[in-house]
């Protein structure tokens, strides 16, 4: 049995990303903050290509090698989180 090799691409999928630092979620809320403000729209969801120019400019500024995905799922997460909080102090 011989154990095929895993592309860099697949490795990096793999990897969990570490969001320990509040800064790092900062900074995503203020590049994700901005691109709404310039939209004009609170209700947006972000296209493939807008989620590539925040995932290069999270990425710079966070010095991180973080995907598209692992940026939008951070942002599900707080969605959820400031929901549940909302809704409990309300």
């Amino acid at each position: 049995m011989t154990i095929k090799e895993i592309p860099p691409c697949k490795i990096e999928n793999l990897v969990k990303a570490k969001w320990k630092i509040p800064s790092d979620a900062k900074i995503l809320l203020d590049i994700c903050m901005s691109e709404i403000r310039k939209c004009r729209n609170l209700g947006i969801a972000f296209k493939n290509k807008k989620w590539e120019e925040i995932r290069e400019e999270f990425n710079k500024r966070a010095d991180k090698n973080y995907n598209q995905k692992k940026l939008k799922n951070r942002m599900d997460t707080l969605r959820i989180d400031w929901t549940t909080w909302e809704t409990i102090n309300w």
